[in-house]
């Protein structure tokens, strides 16, 4: 049904199927491709949908990211903040001595 270099993608699509109620199988192809094989009798239901299947799926990891990348960010500034806060009152404490 689809072919990918992309073990993630793959896996994602796969369990998406799987999520339908259809059967799927992923297999590595030589392991240049990830395979995602599912029934004949199915075969036709899915092919009209696999690329909105795809494309949802890359949407989805895509947003995924984005949350945990905007997560970072302001953690990342609390703990710098946090730092520079600690080294000025210890260097504040310092100049009193």
């Amino acid at each position: 049904l689809h072919r990918c270099e992309d073990l993630l993608e793959a896996r994602a699509v796969a369990t998406s199927i799987a999520a339908m109620e259809f059967e799927a199988r992923l297999y590595e192809d030589g392991g240049a491709y990830y395979i995602i094989e599912v029934r004949g009798a199915d075969w036709a239901d899915l092919a009209d949908v696999l690329p909105e299947i795809i494309d949802e799926q890359r949407e989805f990891d895509r947003r995924l990211e984005q949350c945990r990348t905007s997560r970072v960010r302001p953690r990342m500034i609390v703990i710098v903040s946090l730092t520079s806060l600690v080294e000025l009152l210890a260097v504040l404490r310092l100049i009193e001595l």
